[in-house]
């Protein structure tokens, strides 16, 4: 893992303390353990693969959405669901549900997290719209993020069913 080294960000030129560069095979994984430093160049070497290429595409490279309500309705329209669901789904009133949907009000964190589940996102795309969204991603040293991205890889599909893991462990459900 490249938790240890340091990145340097090709847009504002600056020494981050993570690498947001996936390991794709054991070539690459060879080379970029042997830097201190990896760089998008670095990183992008030895993508081979139609697979490997779309998978870096997907992890690294967001699309340029002004906002997780952009992002939100190119997830929707691109999956063919419904706003009635996913509102039903994500637990959040009405009201407040469309206003976000609107473009009205900015959602939290929680509320990014919910919406994403309520669509049905898979981690990769609730992190990517936590990321949109201007929010840290699903944190796996925070026990409550943990077992958030457990039930989100578990299959749960609705907020009701995550909070209740979240209940029983103690922790503050989704609101």
């Amino acid at each position: 893992m490249l938790s240890a080294r340091k990145w340097i960000s090709p847009v504002k030129h600056e020494y981050l303390d993570f690498a947001p560069v996936p390991l794709y095979n054991q070539n690459m994984k060879k080379e970029l353990l042997n830097d201190e430093t990896v760089t998008w160049e670095q990183a992008t070497d030895n993508i081979k693969t139609k697979e490997e290429l779309e998978a870096f595409i997907e992890e690294n490279i967001v699309k340029q959405y002004k906002s997780f309500k952009d992002y939100f309705d190119a997830y929707v329209a691109d999956h063919d669901l419904e706003l009635p669901d996913i509102m039903r789904k994500s637990n959040i009133d009405k009201g407040y549900f469309y206003n976000i949907v609107n473009g009205d009000r900015q959602p939290k964190r929680d509320k990014i997290i919910c919406l994403c589940i309520g669509a049905g996102m898979d981690q990769r795309h609730v992190n990517r719209g936590l990321r949109i969204g201007k929010y840290s991603k699903l944190d796996p040293k925070d026990e409550r993020d943990l077992r958030i991205k457990y039930a989100i890889n578990s299959g749960v599909k609705s907020v009701t069913d995550l909070n209740i893991i979240l209940d029983d462990a103690g922790l503050e459900i989704l609101k």
